[in-house]
């Protein structure tokens, strides 16, 4: 498992005829676990699958390390509330 910095950005990229193209960015795992969810709600992604159809990076201005959609981080963003925004 990769261990992303604290403080990034998540940015999905999406994987088709083995290239991948940048799609939507976050800037939390909260905002990310709403996008989850509503993706799950709506049919458009299987948890069982991520891998197949897109991918998942914790982006900073220096670095773009994978993270797993199971990584405690984002398991977190799906099940908690935001305490406060992060400053920017």
């Amino acid at each position: 498992m990769n261990y992303p910095p604290a403080d990034c950005d998540y940015l999905v990229t999406y994987l088709s005829d083995g290239h991948e193209e940048d799609g939507e960015r976050f800037h939390d795992e909260f905002a990310l676990g709403e996008w989850v969810k509503e993706k799950e709600r709506t049919g458009e992604l299987d948890r069982e699958c991520d891998g197949l159809l897109f991918r998942i990076y914790c982006v900073t201005k220096d670095v773009r390390v994978p993270i797993a959609l199971q990584h405690p981080r984002l398991v977190r963003g799906r099940l908690e509330k935001p305490s406060a925004p992060r400053a920017r």
